[in-house]
């Protein structure tokens, strides 16, 4: 036996497509579900979601979020002699590759249709997805009557619908970040699994999943480049030019002066803070224990990050030393912790004669000697780790990382952008 349901779920989103072309516009589909519910009396339900999709105009930043709204609405229902009790639904869609940041809110609904309320819905973002939960309430089920004249009966709407479209949902806004290569690509929204939970027959959970799987619900093109704007500072050198720019723009390293002084010495909050940035921020899984750090620095949820992440390496005496000049042999350390290089890994030997014996860095300035990550000097045979590192030498030290392709830990954004 297969039952027909019509529109399970209608998916209306409202996309950004991030273009210096786009423009408003919309388009209709109807992608065909099928719902397995176990149930030889019962057979599959079959499930047409309508999908209008809409494109707006470009964001006005070029690192600015793009908003997409999606409207959720609750089904038409083809006429059966049965009754089914829903317990709730969940529409899991998958956050496509090229977006970072994601967030999800609930919006108010029209007023012109009957909604539940806000509270009655949870709508959240669980890893690489977005997951809108509809629960029983606060009817203990939702009671869909499936009659021979096309009647049905819904909790949130005590009157009887007669042929027309059900509850529909609240609206949902999801933000994200894109992220930006230097050519163009195009990312795919496909459409999202659907499970309605029913206590009907004790059937429990009836996933419904698009009978095409690659089915796509909406595009979005992201941009084919990036353009960084000069930095303001007048006491730049032009070889150093692009990676302040960069560092800069991306807010990876941005000093709020007009002179970025370039031969200054960087501190180690400097570069635990940059370095943090570089990799988009990440939360911190626990609070470093260094006593020497003021309460609420800027960059406390940096070294959190840091010392969680084994990018700073613990002192005995659990000082940090904040404001000292970090030190370039440091410096390639903390940067190769950071894009987590695996140590014993067979870096070809450096030709550095300026390195110390036994230097708990040595690792890393092999792998940064291989890949042409910091400046040296007298044709590759000096390093200068033990010498403080310049604010200009790690702007640079930043941007090399930021474009080169040996990161063992997945790409962030600002490598994205830095590529090319």
């Amino acid at each position: 036996m297969r039952t027909v349901v019509r529109g399970l779920v209608a998916v209306a989103l409202a996309t950004a497509l991030v273009g210096p072309t786009a423009s408003a516009g919309a388009a209709e589909a109807s992608i065909p579900y099928s719902c397995e519910t176990g149930v030889p009396a019962i057979g599959t339900l079959s499930a047409p979601i309508a999908v209008a999709t809409t494109t707006a105009p470009e964001p006005a930043g070029i690192f600015a979020k793009v908003s997409y709204t999606a409207d959720l609405s609750l089904p038409d229902l083809t006429p059966q002699p049965f009754a089914i009790n829903f317990n709730f639904f969940r529409i899991t869609l998958d956050v496509p590759d090229g977006l970072r940041d994601v967030k999800v809110k609930v919006q108010d609904p029209s007023p012109a249709v009957a909604n539940p309320r806000l509270d009655q819905i949870a709508a959240r973002v669980v890893g690489e997805q977005i997951v809108v939960d509809v629960p029983a309430v606060p009817a203990t089920w939702r009671r869909f009557h499936f009659g021979t004249d096309g009647n049905f009966s819904y909790p949130f709407n005590t009157a009887t619908q007669s042929g027309g479209r059900a509850v529909v949902l609240p609206r949902l806004k999801v933000t994200a970040m894109p992220t930006y290569t230097t050519t163009g690509r195009t990312i795919t929204w496909h459409a999202p699994a659907v499970d309605t939970f029913t206590q009907f027959f004790n059937i429990g959970d009836i996933p419904c999943r698009p009978d095409d799987p690659g089915a796509v619900l909406f595009q979005t093109t992201e941009t084919t480049a990036v353009a960084i704007p000069p930095n303001p500072h007048t006491d730049v050198p032009g070889g150093l030019d692009a990676a302040v720019s960069w560092a800069r723009h991306l807010k990876v390293y941005k000093l709020g002066t007009a002179r970025f002084s370039p031969s200054a010495p960087a501190t180690r909050s400097e570069a635990v803070l940059a370095l943090w940035n570089l990799v988009d921020r990440p939360t911190p899984t626990g609070q470093h224990p260094f006593v020497d750090v003021p309460a609420n620095a800027p960059y406390e949820a940096a070294l959190d990050w840091a010392f969680g992440a084994g990018v700073v390496r613990p002192h005995p005496k659990n000082k940090f030393k904040p404001t000292a000049s970090v030190l370039r042999g440091h410096l390639a350390d903390m940067v190769f912790r950071t894009v987590e290089a695996d140590e014993g890994s067979p870096w070809p030997a450096f030709a550095y004669t300026d390195v110390p014996a036994g230097a708990f860095y040595a690792e890393a300035l092999r792998w940064i000697d291989a890949n042409d990550i910091m400046i040296e000097y007298f044709n590759g045979t000096r390093i200068r780790p033990t010498v403080a590192a310049t604010r200009g030498d790690l702007a640079r030290t930043l941007y090399r990382t930021a474009r080169s392709t040996s990161w063992f830990r997945p790409l962030p954004t600002t490598v994205l952008v830095a590529a090319g």
